[in-house]
Parts: structure tokens; sequence; C-alpha cells
């Protein structure tokens, strides 16, 4: 079967494992893809974001520390909530660094 579907031996063996414990339904049922979670922020959003962790770090810090970023972007009114996670995403995608 494995020949069949054209994959390898550790493809066949992850789907097994996977699919044993819920029994052969399972792969008849399996879950729908909803596609990607759509972008919550704009370009003038992101731009705004940059522009702010390129500028000079609040007094006693050498850079923005995350926390501080996400919290200044919602007092700007930027964004409505910003989690600190996003902001650190958001800087490795966009390789805009700090400091």
């Amino acid at each position: 079967m494995a020949t069949a579907v054209a994959v390898r031996r550790p493809t066949r063996e992850r789907g097994r494992r996977a699919l044993a414990p819920r029994g052969r339904t399972a792969a008849l049922e399996r879950k729908v893809w909803t596609g990607p979670a759509r972008r919550q922020r704009d370009g003038a959003q992101e731009a705004q974001r940059i522009a702010l962790t390129c500028s000079a770090p609040p007094q006693g810090a050498e850079r923005w520390p995350l926390a501080w970023l996400a919290d200044k972007l919602v007092e700007r009114k930027v964004v409505a909530t910003m989690v600190r996670e996003t902001g650190r995403v958001a800087l490795n995608k966009t390789h805009a660094r700090q400091g």
C-alpha cells in the first residue's frame, strides 16, 4: 500500500500510530483543513510596529522588551490588543531585530 501511494516507511508508521488509538474509521473521517488563519494586522499597522521597534527604547532598557512594545502599540491605538508572542513572531518574520 505504501508503494501505491508513494510514501516511505516512517510516514506509514506515523500514520499507523496516529490512527491506531482511534480505530479504522478515523482514516475515513479526517479533519477538514479550514485554511490559514486570517491576518490580524494590515501593512500600515506593521509599518508602525517596525518603526516603534527601531526607535529608541524606553529609558533604562537597552532594547524594547516585547511586553512593553505590545503595550505601547495598544496605548497608541495602533492595535486593539496584542500579546507578547505575536510581537516576537512578527519581528522574526520581518527580520526587524531589536536593539
